[in-house]
């Protein structure tokens, strides 16, 4: 196992569920509101995303409408920040608030990681809904689930999310854009300890959730892999992506040895629409849940995948040559992430910023996309690949002749 293997493979412990403002140091500040990608560098909210802040300052009460809102938004009141900056992600439009209820996952070496609680795929704040049904959605997770599912961890086993995500990826989840088996495996994790420690309507509620929203475990795979890529970022050598991730604005990768992001525009290679939407409604790409990709998660182990990938478009054999065309420009495999239909090889991960230079091959990721009007929310999912230029950007920033 070679050191970012190893640094890759270390345990990451989910620690507890709560509100952002008690938990993510960066929201104990309330006029704080965070957002996914690189930082918008005084570029206005896109309308998607916008939506979401607005929801962020309903939901805490900061403002009485949404008018109000957006003018605390514009006039500089409320600080926004991303969430990769502080320690965390988020996905789609990324917005978490004091008030927003989030997950907590933690290395061995202390470094913690956060995420907002999965909401579903109905309205959501993440997709950029902001109206009293998304709200009041929001309240019963901050208010019911979270704290259900809290005392539940607290009294439960320890669970090492990053052996969590490798099991999953044997029963068909991705770790990314599928998670039916990893939500599957919290839920009967967690229910004698739900049960135990919660009043009844409580347990059923909580249970309930579990239950219903099949992507639950998203924001906990997220967080591990932020700890993991973190971490990875710390240690690796110049010229390896440890972020992917997007503003509304353009895609951004983050490079270890480099400061700040280097931003491009991806480009759309497969798309569904959903509930009448078609991709031509869809807002630029936003999230940070792409973090799973640079670990060895989501596109890049596809093939593990095949529902979700077929639901994509791609056919078994495109998704395998996608993963191993991702070897051709990655550093390492995976020791925990195995692929079965790949004889149970390593998962890579570790891209280099030089060798997808060199080969002019830049991988995919999967993503939700939101509509481009405020305030309509999911429109549809798809494939993004990622911006050459910004490759191309890092590796003339590294030393004269590039790094790997």
């Amino acid at each position: 196992m070679n050191a970012l293997a190893a640094v890759a493979a270390e345990p990451v412990h989910l620690v507890g569920f709560g509100r952002a403002g008690d938990l993510w140091p960066a929201l104990a500040d309330p006029d704080v509101v965070l957002h996914a990608g690189p930082p918008l560098a005084g570029r206005a909210p896109t309308p998607a995303m916008l939506g979401a802040l607005v929801g962020c300052l309903l939901f805490d009460g900061r403002a009485r409408d949404a008018d109000q809102a957006r003018a605390l938004i514009e006039d500089g009141t409320i600080t926004l920040r991303s969430c990769h900056e502080v320690g965390g992600v988020g996905p789609m439009s990324g917005a978490v608030s004091a008030g927003v209820p989030i997950v907590v996952a933690e290395r061995s070496d202390g470094r913690r990681a956060y995420a907002p609680v999965n909401e579903g795929l109905g309205p959501a704040l993440r997709f950029g809904n902001f109206d009293a049904g998304t709200l009041r959605r929001l309240r019963h997770l901050a208010e019911v689930v979270a704290p259900a599912l809290d005392r539940a961890v607290r009294a439960a086993a320890p669970i090492d999310l990053v052996a969590w995500q490798a099991a999953a990826l044997r029963r068909g989840d991705e770790g990314h854009n599928r998670n039916v088996a990893a939500t599957s495996m919290l839920a009967t994790r967690l229910a004698p300890a739900v049960v135990a420690t919660n009043e009844t309507a409580v347990a059923v509620a909580a249970l309930r959730e579990l239950d219903e929203n099949a992507h639950f475990f998203l924001p906990l795979s997220m967080a591990a892999a932020k700890a993991a890529a973190d971490a990875l970022h710390d240690v690796a050598p110049p010229g390896i992506v440890t972020a992917i991730a997007s503003n509304g604005h353009g895609t951004g990768i983050r490079v270890s040895g480099l400061p700040g992001w280097f931003e491009g525009t991806g480009t759309l290679e497969a798309a569904q629409g959903v509930e009448g939407h078609e991709p031509t409604d869809f807002a630029p790409a936003m999230g940070d849940s792409p973090v799973t990709e640079v670990v060895g998660l989501g596109a890049s182990a596809m093939s593990a995948a095949p529902n979700l990938a077929r639901t994509l478009g791609w056919t078994t054999q495109r998704s395998r040559e996608h993963v191993l065309g991702l070897r051709r420009i990655s550093d390492a495999g995976h020791e925990l992430f195995r692929i079965p239909d790949l004889d149970f090889a390593a998962s890579p991960f570790a891209i280099s910023v030089a060798r997808v230079v060199e080969t002019g091959h830049a991988p995919c990721f999967t993503t939700g996309f939101s509509h481009r009007d405020l305030g309509i929310g999911r429109a549809g999912f798809g494939l993004v690949r990622l911006p050459l230029p910004a490759f191309a950007d890092a590796f003339a920033a590294l030393s004269p002749d590039g790094a790997r």
